[in-house]
């Protein structure tokens, strides 16, 4: 008797993946070309951190010389940090596109096309997912330049947590901008919010450099996790533990927003 089992696939499913497969490739391409055509928020968006690399890298690693430590580990501090810090900024203000579609009657138009409106929001994401890597390449060759070094595997495991953070940012962006319809509302929410968690998550200097009350807080903040984890990968220390957990931190988070953008989206008169 052959236990052997052969799943098939029904004919209206299989065409059914294969219509929302075309669908979301529509959508995404819709959004790339979108992008394409209008490329001042991503060069906008890259100018933070290289300012932040050029005019405060350097400063980091002259005190960290004054105390014994190569400017080559101040780098590999500081760099990862600062992706994360990439993704969270490029992603905390994406959503400002979709209320600009939502006053020009553009959003209404899309939302009327035969397609899931979570295609729509995948759509969205990956473009913003995909912009957030191309500039992130540009920040790691320009951190080359000032001394920065990492394997092939501490870098990519450190993009994957990028990426992670991205499609969270992006999707609480895009949640906030459906929700409130307001420019101001999802400015307002972010510029407040995010400097204190950037802070408490160790992005400009280790929270173990901080006093044990300061240090005790920044557990509380999801982001530390991610932090740490982008510096422990870039270090090449993958037994710890603290990878896989920021990862998981990374993966709650983008699901879960993800998620809550999805049902936003659907619900949306």
């Amino acid at each position: 008797m052959n236990n052997t089992r052969t799943v098939q696939i029904a004919p209206s499913t299989r065409a059914e993946s294969i219509a929302g497969v075309r669908a979301f490739v529509t959508v995404l391409s819709h959004e790339v070309m979108n992008t394409a055509r209008n490329p001042v928020i991503a060069v906008i968006g890259i100018g933070q951190p290289l300012l932040y690399l050029f005019l405060f890298g350097p400063l980091l690693a002259g005190v960290s010389e004054l105390g014994g430590v190569s400017s080559k580990d101040a780098y590999a501090t500081f760099v990862p940090a600062l992706f994360i810090q990439l993704a969270l900024f490029g992603g905390a203000f994406v959503g400002i596109s979709l209320v600009t579609e939502y006053r020009s009657g553009a959003l209404e138009r899309i939302f009327a096309a035969p397609v899931s409106r979570t295609l729509i929001l995948g759509g969205k994401v990956v473009r913003d997912v995909l912009v957030l890597l191309a500039e992130t390449l540009l920040v790691i060759g320009a951190s080359l330049i000032l001394g920065f070094r990492s394997d092939i595997e501490g870098l990519l495991s450190c993009l994957g947590l990028v990426l992670l953070i991205s499609v969270a940012m992006s999707s609480l962006s895009y949640l906030l901008a459906i929700t409130s319809k307001s420019e101001e509302a999802l400015s307002s929410v972010f510029n407040a919010l995010l400097l204190p968690i950037v802070l408490l998550a160790g992005v400009m200097l280790p929270m173990a450099l901080a006093p044990s009350w300061l240090h005790t807080l920044s557990r509380f903040n999801p982001l530390t996790y991610v932090v740490d984890a982008s510096r422990a990968s870039v270090a090449g220390v993958f037994d710890n533990g603290q990878v896989l957990l920021g990862y998981l931190v990374a993966a709650v988070l983008a699901a879960g927003a993800f998620v809550l953008a999805a049902r936003g989206f659907e619900q949306h008169d």
